[in-house]
């Protein structure tokens, strides 16, 4: 959607993204522009960081405030109860 359908359409929209993070803790956002090159980039990348040994991914200071940034690992964010896995 480009932002130029109807309020229903929108309304709609939403409640598909909310489904699939309900459901499935993630969604694709497709028909955006970005070149299959530059995506394939940030997915290796983000796959190397993640291969990584746990104590260089912790180097990775955590930073709020403004764009939250840095590693942190799984299950060690607060505020839940639950095995938060993002």
């Amino acid at each position: 959607m480009d932002g130029s359908g109807t309020s229903e359409e929108k309304k709609a929209l939403g409640h598909k993204i909310h489904e699939a993070c309900a459901l499935h803790g993630f969604f694709y956002v497709t028909g955006h522009g970005v070149e299959d090159a530059i995506q394939s980039e940030a997915f290796e990348a983000s796959q190397a960081f993640f291969d990584l040994p746990q104590d260089v991914k912790k180097a990775v200071p955590f930073e709020s405030g403004g764009f939250t940034r840095g590693y942190i690992g799984m299950g060690e964010e607060s505020g839940s109860h639950r095995l938060e896995v993002k």
